[in-house]
């Protein structure tokens, strides 16, 4: 699971590690519809397609 978030927020750059505990805190708060909200924000900001597939396959 480590391996799929970090892919999803490497390129946040200066919030990756806000969005990152963000993420782990809905994971371990088991609140699944807010990590789905947490990845959608991701892919809106993410400028590459790329990278908006490699979040998609993160969240799948």
């Amino acid at each position: 699971m480590e391996k799929y978030i970090q892919r999803s927020v490497v390129h946040l750059l200066d919030s990756a590690a806000e969005v990152k505990n963000d993420i782990y805190e809905a994971i371990y708060q088991k609140e699944r519809s807010r990590v789905k909200m947490l990845f959608r924000q991701i892919i809106d900001v993410t400028e590459k397609e790329s990278k908006c597939r490699e979040v998609e396959e993160s969240l799948n």
